[in-house]
């Protein structure tokens, strides 16, 4: 019998649940990977840590698992290398705005058949509960999800969790996801982002693998229109 998974519950700064950055979805898996290990590192262990001048993760091969399959090691190690190429922007609710590398180096260490990567200092309050206000989701469900356009709905999801709903403009989503010049015509944007995220979420939502999923409305027409999202969670929906 397969080992059962342990779930990790991670809390991340909202400005970056809704920054703008485009992974793919190995690549998007390998930045929860080392979020799970900067917790791990910095916030778990006795003090918390609040400083960060040596900001060095471990990512050991269990967790090359995680953001791959066993048969996939070789792409989740360069996933790992590819975030040193990686850039988030965003800009935070007092009107600060920050745009900078996910990790600042990684590097394989033979003899430990470790990983490690440096973390930006300026993105680590981001990855922890230093930020006033976060998102809090499963890593395993993160993981889970297939589509980089499923995860990002999924943390964006549990971002608006208590409100319900959300609403968005393509413009907006379009800018968050880094897909200005793909996906032109509106019905192939709503097709191929914003509807494959909602089936997968759906998916997971009826095997029991996830609490929840969302539907939406579109209210006017073209670039400027607006999407309302509607959250339906395991608590409220039968």
């Amino acid at each position: 019998m397969a080992e059962e998974k342990k779930d990790i519950l991670l809390r991340q700064g909202n400005p970056l649940t809704e920054s703008r950055y485009k992974f793919t979805p190995t690549e998007k898996n390998a930045f929860l990977v080392v979020i799970k290990n900067v917790r791990k590192n910095y916030i778990e262990r006795e003090p918390p840590r609040t400083e960060f001048e040596n900001m060095r993760v471990k990512i050991y091969p269990k967790d090359i698992t995680l953001i791959r399959d066993e048969k996939h090691t070789k792409e989740a190690r360069q996933a790992l290398r590819n975030l040193r190429n990686k850039t988030i922007e965003f800009e935070d609710e007092e009107g600060n705005w920050l745009y900078c590398g996910f990790i600042n180096q990684a590097k394989y260490i033979a003899k430990e058949t470790v990983y490690e990567v440096a973390e930006s200092r300026d993105l680590m309050p981001y990855l922890v509960e230093l930020s006033r206000h976060y998102t809090a989701y499963s890593l395993l469900v993160a993981i889970s999800l297939k589509s980089i356009y499923s995860q990002r709905f999924y943390q964006l999801s549990c971002h608006y969790r208590n409100l319900f709903n959300f609403v968005k403009t393509i413009d907006q989503l379009r800018t968050m996801f880094m897909l200005e010049d793909k996906y032109p015509l509106l019905p192939l944007f709503k097709k191929r982002v914003i509807e494959v995220a909602q089936k997968e979420l759906k998916e997971s939502y009826d095997e029991n693998q996830c609490d929840l999923w969302f539907d939406y409305v579109q209210d006017g027409r073209g670039e400027k229109s607006f999407l309302r999202l509607f959250l339906c969670l395991a608590e409220k929906c039968s």
